[in-house]
């Protein structure tokens, strides 16, 4: 197999071990000190080793990149405050510091970087609060380094409407896995641009939170055939109201989804309600209401038959009395329930403690309840 084959399926799953192993034969066969790396590193990550075995390893993998890593890199050199991410000899991604204004150096560096042997599995791109701005927005949407890209990170860039639209119509971005677009002030004009655009269709974690998503751009989101490979999708603060509830239930599922933040969204007990009956609701694992009045809409999710798979259930902040989970289908399934911020009380905390129904939760979170020394101690007496 040819060295280009064998980077384009390492890029494909860059995460995973076993097109890197066959890599590192390749490397190893062609006198690249890094093929060695890269079997170290799968030691290290997957070996059954002990202390000493470990710290070995770690000391040879020290010692091979201290050695080489000039080498690796052949002159090439960042711009201030521009950090690399490393993997196996390899620069696997890209990332610039919290606050920092865009610089122009960035996107030759980029392009420079994804041209080099020691950059050709580049498929992250952190600009997380990085002030990139439209205007950087705009730089980047020209850039060719953008092709390999599997992940883009621009959670606080600020991006806004204008550098969304830009990126969004990239003739160079590739097949996003992992796209994050928190707090950039997006409309439906921006979010509009990535549905029509088609770039989501490989897209399975995808973040919206924090920006200004209406019913149109959210209808248009749940269609399976905008975001077929969907895994995790969050909306947190996005003030979707009873609106939203409305187009979530209206909306049939995504087969793929099995992570869902909604909170902070402005909801009230009778869209809580209305949310329990939506077919989206029915593939999840992990579902997300912090910070939204749930109140009595609890007695709703917890008859729910569309959560009958679900593991992960956030409560946090949300005016709930979990009584009403206390004999329901929807905990017995749970292995994680956060409870945080919600002056529950002893009351609620004994009844959760003595529930059978608990006896599958391996966390459960309390902090913030004003609980006593009641409720402390039915659950420090609980067996579930």
């Amino acid at each position: 197999m040819e060295r280009q084959d064998l980077v384009t399926r390492v890029r494909q799953d860059p995460h995973g071990w076993d097109d890197w192993l066959v890599f590192a034969d390749w490397l190893s066969d062609h006198g690249d000190e890094r093929g060695q790396l890269v079997v170290l590193e799968h030691r290290l990550a997957t070996g059954e080793l002990d202390a000493d075995e470990a710290l070995g390893v770690r000391r040879r993998i020290s010692d091979l990149t201290h050695t080489h890593r000039d080498g690796w890199l052949d002159g090439l050199t960042a711009p201030p405050r521009v950090h690399l991410v490393w993997r196996c000899g390899f620069v696997v991604g890209v990332g610039i510091g919290v606050n920092l204004g865009w610089s122009d150096q960035l996107v030759p560096f980029l392009e420079a970087l994804t041209d080099h042997r020691a950059g050709e599995l580049v498929v992250a791109l952190h600009l997380e609060c990085g002030r990139v701005g439209p205007e950087g927005a705009v730089a980047l949407a020209g850039s060719r380094a953008l092709a390999t890209l599997t992940e883009l990170h621009l959670s606080g860039a600020r991006i806004e409407d204008a550098g969304a639209i830009a990126l969004a119509r990239s003739e160079h971005l590739g097949r996003l896995a992992v796209l994050d677009l928190e707090q950039n002030g997006l409309g439906e004009e921006g979010i509009g641009a990535w549905i029509g655009g088609g770039k989501l269709s490989s897209v399975r974690t995808l973040n919206l939170a924090q920006n200004r998503i209406g019913t149109e751009a959210l209808a248009a989101l749940l269609d399976p055939a905008v975001l077929p490979s969907v895994r995790s999708l969050d909306l947190y603060l996005n003030e979707l109201g009873s609106a939203g509830t409305a187009t979530l239930s209206d909306a049939g599922g995504l087969p793929t989804l099995t992570r869902l933040r909604l909170g902070t969204n402005g909801f009230g007990p009778d869209d809580v309600a209305t949310l329990s009956g939506a077919e989206i609701l029915r593939t999840l694992t992990t579902l997300e209401l912090d910070f939204s009045y749930v109140s009595h809409g609890i007695d709703a999710l917890a008859r729910s038959p569309m959560l009958s798979g679900l593991t992960t259930l956030n409560l946090r902040a949300c005016s709930v009395d979990p009584r009403a989970l206390a004999g329901s289908d929807v905990l017995r399934s749970l292995r994680v329930l956060d409870l945080r911020d919600n002056d529950l009380g002893d009351g609620a905390a004994t009844a959760l403690a003595e529930s059978t129904a608990s006896s599958g939760l391996t966390t459960l979170l309390l902090d913030e309840n004003n609980l006593g020394s009641e409720g402390a101690a039915a659950l420090a007496r609980s067996e579930n």
